[in-house]
């Protein structure tokens, strides 16, 4: 139920983007009422209860805390782009000099 749901919310978003649909006039279908209680779920390595959070997101059904970490940039654009990045070493420092 939630998997399908977010697999036609995807869809549909990937369509929307592609055509250029106007945000106001995009359809999307409506979260299905059984899932509207479900919870996140993921257990807390300090205390071992399950997290109670009920706005999951994303297709993996756990809430923003526990979507788990990005995997990096996956394109040859995206993984050439991050090279560059991390060539800049950061922010400028100042001199230290007194």
């Amino acid at each position: 139920m939630w998997c399908q749901h977010w697999k036609e919310f995807s869809r549909l978003h990937a369509r929307y983007e592609v055509e250029d649909v106007d945000y106001r006039l995009r359809e999307y279908p409506s979260f299905p009422e059984e899932a509207r209680s479900l919870i996140c779920g993921a257990k807390s390595k300090r205390t071992g209860q399950p997290c109670k959070r009920r706005d999951i997101s994303g297709s993996n059904g756990r809430c923003k805390f526990h979507g788990g970490a990005s995997t990096g940039p996956t394109t040859k654009a995206g993984k050439r782009k991050s090279a560059r990045n991390g060539k800049k070493g950061g922010r400028p420092r100042k001199n230290q000099s007194r």
